[in-house]
This record gives structure tokens, C-alpha cells and sequence, in this order.
């Protein structure tokens, strides 16, 4: 790269900035590839995976090669490889040519629980100032380079929310406190669902008290969203429930949902709760439309759900 100066004429050397981001990402992305090694899954695979959670479960190949800006041959060939240890699924869609990629529940149960210590620990060395307006920096210099290159994919995952939510921890950091045997202290963290920005709280079943088959989770939803896009099944039951966020009276209830259940698609406009019986195919899971806040709750019980 050669030597390069920081200053020219009062103002910051393009090729110096060039220099310092190059250096930066290269530097970053070693120490999580080390980090990665111990969760037997590579950088670009990790990227596949974070790509198609922002897509909300699901994209082509063009749309994944856009995103993490490889050539279509190059992700077509990583995914082949995740597709055959069940990371993602690729599913032909009726009249058309390419293939939608899926992303599996063996694939989020890595991204949930794969640790991001290096992550933090190297961006815990900005303020949330710093990191805002190095967002608001990357997002221009991504924009144009995608003028240039001839892009017109909107990224999913330009969002000022990752870092507004700064002070909550992700599901694979959660630590709930305990109090005596029997009391635990919910503490809160952060949903992968940009739209749900309210603290959530989970109970961790056997990870807080090991005689504690229950796993439930609390969602405060105020926007639509795709919650869940793949259709899979569990080995155990679960209890998907929406009510009324209001907390006078939790049958105010103003939201349109659908999920697939059982091959059929399910249509509520109520205060309810889906029963998932083990083995049965569910999801997606949509909030079409909110006029309420309502919250969301998923329960499971076994130490396998909860674990």
C-alpha cells in the first residue's frame, strides 16, 4: 500500500481514510474469524446467515451476493456447502428460474448463540456518538460505492436501530439473575427484529434453574413484522400467544395476524394463543398490520426448549 500521509492541504488523504478502513475491517474481521473457529462456521457463512435474518429468513442468490458484495458463482458455492450441513435450505419457487434460499432453525440457533465478544470488545472503545456517526459515515461511503458499482439493492440492514440499542444485550449474552433457588431476576436484551425496539425478557428454563423445563419470551410489538419465515417443526410443544399491549386490559386488541399451521394458513384479529403440537410443520409468522401495540409470547417446555 505504500506510505501514506494524513494530511494534504489541511484535509484528510483520501487514500490515508482508503488505508485506515481497509486496515480496519481486515484487523476486525481476523479476530472474529478466530472467534468463529470455536463455533465451527466460517466468516462468509456467518455473513449468509446475518444476510438472510435482515431479509427476514429468506433471499435469492443475487440478493445475498449484493449484500455481502461477492460474485453470484462465489455465494451460489457457499451456500451449496451450508445447504449440505442444513444451515439453509434452497427451494425453487413455482415459475421461476432461481432459487430462494432459506435459512434454518439449526442455522438460528448459531447466529443466536455464537458469541460476539471480539465484536464489543473492539467497538466498546467508541461512545454511542462515535459509532452513530460512523454509521451515518459508512452508510454514505457504501451508497456511493454502490452508484459506482451500478447497485440498486437496498441493504436491510442500514439501520440507526443496531446501535440505538446499544444498552441491550443480544439472546446469546442473556444472563438472568438468581435470587435463592427458586427466584430469578429477568434481565432484558435486545430482538434481531429492528422493528421491536422495547427491551424483551425471556425465562431460560434449565440455563436459570436446572430443574426449570419452561422457556418463554415477552415481545412488545408496536410495527408489523415477519417474525418467523421458515416453515419447521419442533420435538416439543409450543404456545405462540398475542394480546392486547395495553395494560388496563389485555383483550384491546387491534392487530391483523397470519401464521401457517398445520398447512393451513391462519387468519386472527384477536386476543389468542396458536397451540404447536411437537412435530408440526408452522410459520411463517407474520403481524400484518398493528393498530395497537400488542405483546408477543413464546413458551416451551422440556430442558431441550428451554435449554
Amino acid at each position: 500500500m505504500g506510505s501514506l500521509k494524513t494530511k494534504s492541504n489541511d484535509t484528510i488523504n483520501d487514500a490515508y481514510l482508503w488505508g485506515l478502513l481497509e486496515h480496519s475491517a481486515s484487523l476486525i474481521s481476523r479476530v472474529r474469524e478466530l472467534e468463529l473457529v470455536h463455533s465451527g462456521i466460517t466468516m462468509e457463512q456467518m455473513s449468509i446467515l446475518y444476510a438472510l435474518l435482515n431479509c427476514g429468513g429468506s433471499a435469492t442468490i443475487d440478493e445475498l451476493a449484493a449484500i455481502i458484495v461477492r460474485q453470484h458463482n462465489t455465494v451460489s458455492t457457499i451456500v451449496n456447502r451450508m445447504a449440505k450441513s442444513d444451515l439453509v435450505k434452497k427451494v425453487k419457487r413455482p415459475q421461476h428460474k432461481k432459487y430462494m434460499v432459506h435459512i434454518t432453525e439449526k442455522a438460528r440457533a448459531i447466529a443466536d448463540t455464537t458469541p460476539r465478544d471480539s465484536i464489543e470488545t473492539i467497538f466498546s472503545n467508541l461512545s454511542l456518538k462515535e459509532k452513530e456517526e460512523l454509521a451515518t459515515c459508512a452508510e454514505k461511503l457504501i451508497s456511493k460505492g454502490h452508484d459506482v458499482l451500478g447497485y440498486d439493492f437496498n441493504l436491510p440492514f442500514l439501520s440507526k436501530s443496531m446501535i440505538v440499542k446499544d444498552d441491550m444485550i443480544s439472546i446469546d449474552k442473556l444472563k438472568n439473575i438468581k435470587h435463592g433457588p427458586n427466584i430469578i431476576e429477568l434481565k432484558p436484551w435486545r430482538s434481531r427484529h429492528d422493528t421491536i425496539t422495547a427491551p424483551m425478557i425471556t425465562a431460560l428454563g434449565a440455563k436459570d434453574i436446572p430443574e426449570s423445563n419452561l422457556g418463554i419470551g415477552f415481545a412488545y410489538v408496536t410495527k408489523p413484522e415477519m417474525l418467523i419465515e421458515e416453515t419447521h417443526q419442533h420435538p416439543f410443544d409450543q404456545w405462540i400467544f398475542f394480546i392486547g399491549g395495553n395494560g388496563n386490559n389485555f383483550l384491546d386488541f387491534d392487530a391483523d395476524i397470519e401464521m401457517f399451521l398445520d398447512g393451513e394458513t391462519r387468519k386472527v384479529n384477536y386476543p389468542c394463543y396458536f397451540f404447536v403440537p411437537k412435530g408440526m410443520n408452522h410459520c411463517p409468522l407474520v403481524i400484518k398490520r398493528v393498530g395497537k401495540p400488542l405483546i408477543f409470547i413464546d413458551a416451551r417446555i422440556t430442558k431441550e426448549a428451554s435449554a
